[in-house]
């Protein structure tokens, strides 16, 4: 089945509404120095995606798979263990999580390891950061869809994992803001001045929204 982007939106809308679960799976690109990017639409109508990258150990060898929640639309505090990084190993046939292992992620605070992969994970962090605060202010009785651009910073900046602060925070809120002017050239989901940023009602964030 062919459509727009990576994968049919009318059939996903059409399972949806009828309750079926459904897993896609999605390869991000082939050049993983290069950032491994690909479409990234699909995400926007997921509850959750998964990443999957191998784990290796202190000799560099494979021993296992690292699975990284980027997305996690339904988690609250009674199941945020579930959503947390798992390190697994094929043991017997099965899959196993391996006890006691130090995800990468948390190693290095989720850092991307390229500069395409800085780029590729941020913009994901601002779609997320934007449809999560917008939701609140909206739940909050504020519809104009105005967000600071310097809060959407700072929650990337504390809270998305990206930034380390072995980085320089300057070149950071660089890439932070060459990755806003592309998203809104992009994808026109928002406008941008230099305080705020507006989202444009009837588009993708409100979908995200309901």
């Amino acid at each position: 089945m062919k459509d727009e982007g990576s994968m049919p939106k009318k059939l996903n809308l059409e399972l949806r509404n009828k309750g079926i679960l459904q897993v896609w799976i999605h390869h991000a690109g082939k050049m993983v120095e290069s950032g491994g990017y690909g479409d990234k639409t699909a995400e926007f109508l997921m509850d959750t995606n998964i990443a999957l990258s191998p784990y290796m150990d202190d000799s560099q060898k494979q021993i296992g798979i690292e699975m990284v929640f980027q997305k996690k639309r339904k988690e609250e505090p009674i199941n945020a263990a579930f959503y947390a990084t798992k390190v697994m190993t094929l043991v017997g046939g099965s899959w196993t999580y391996i006890d006691g292992a130090e995800p990468h992620s948390e190693r290095r605070r989720g850092r991307p390891t390229s500069a395409g992969s800085i780029t590729s994970q941020t913009k994901a962090a601002i779609r997320r950061t934007v449809s999560d605060i917008d939701k609140k202010r909206r739940n909050a009785g504020f519809d104009d869809g105005v967000i600071p651009r310097e809060r959407i910073f700072a929650e990337i900046r504390d809270n998305s994992g990206i930034y380390d602060e072995s980085q320089s925070e300057d070149n950071f809120r660089k890439t932070f803001n060459k990755c806003l002017k592309d998203l809104r050239k992009e994808e026109g989901k928002f406008d941008l001045d230099k305080r705020n940023l507006t989202v444009k009602r009837g588009n993708i964030f409100d979908a995200l929204n309901h």
